[in-house]
């Protein structure tokens, strides 16, 4: 069975455009950065993670994260929600 990891590995790497939307917690609030990206493609490193983020600001996106999905790219496109310990910490959605 496919791990949601492994789906939104897949789902990344069939997308014309993803929008990246990074949050940041800043201590006293939550700030965000967003990115726009064409044919985005991405695959696992040695330690079975993905890196994604705005600029320079990565996370390290593993089966340990809590990835939600919802849609499809025939309903219009994907959106996920990864989080780390309950704290969003990026907002990817997928398009064709």
């Amino acid at each position: 069975m496919e791990s949601i990891l492994d789906e939104l590995i897949s789902d990344i790497n069939q997308a014309e455009s993803a929008q990246v939307t990074h949050y940041i917690c800043l201590g006293v609030g939550i700030s965000s950065r967003e990115g726009s990206y064409r044919k985005l493609r991405v695959e696992k490193n040695e330690e079975g993670k993905i890196a994604l983020g705005v600029d320079n600001d990565l996370h390290y996106i593993g089966d340990d994260c809590e990835i939600e999905k919802t849609g499809s790219f025939e309903d219009g496109g994907i959106d996920y929600e990864i989080r780390e310990d309950g704290i969003l910490l990026l907002l990817l959605q997928l398009q064709k």
